[in-house]
Formats: structure tokens, C-alpha cells, sequence
């Protein structure tokens, strides 16, 4: 890991991917809550009585966007582990 190289012990980074693709990536990486599923999250939140669950995440310091958590709350109102109140079923 470039992180390392050169700071635990003396090393180098040896990187196995063409520059332009280095010079595309990001500094870093996009948070956890903005590039995966949303739905066990969710399932989360309700479980541990945390209130509503748009509610709770707009707090957050990158809360996911609107259309993906609807998605994820219409998904599981689907599939009966929430009701019309997205409240938890006792599926």
C-alpha cells in the first residue's frame, strides 16, 4: 500500500496500473453511504428504533441521495419487510 511505502519501513510503491488511470482516480474514495446498497441500512435504522429513516440519515455528513434511499425503502415495502408506514413486518 502506498500509505506504507516509505513510512512503517523504507519501500516503494510500485503501482500495476497505467498512469492515465492513476491520474483519473479520485484522492479518495467516495463514502460508503453514497456507493452501496441502502436497504440492509435501513433495515438497520428500524430495527434499532432510531426514528425515520430519511430523517435520520439527512444528519449524516454525506447523507445518501433522496431517489436512491426511496428506492431502497420502496424495495423493501416490496418484498413485505416494511409496511405503507415503513415500519418493520414481522417477515
Amino acid at each position: 500500500r502506498r500509505g506504507r511505502a516509505g513510512r512503517v519501513q523504507p519501500g516503494i510503491c510500485f503501482r500495476l496500473y497505467p498512469k492515465l488511470i492513476y491520474e483519473a482516480m479520485s484522492e479518495y474514495q467516495l463514502p460508503e453511504i453514497l456507493r452501496t446498497p441502502l436497504q440492509e441500512l435501513c433495515l438497520t435504522i428500524k430495527s434499532l428504533q432510531l426514528g425515520c429513516i430519511s430523517s435520520f440519515l439527512a444528519k449524516a455528513l454525506q447523507p445518501p441521495d433522496p431517489l436512491s434511499l426511496q428506492n431502497a425503502i420502496d424495495l423493501l415495502k416490496t418484498i413485505g419487510a416494511f409496511d405503507d408506514m415503513e415500519e418493520l413486518t414481522p417477515l
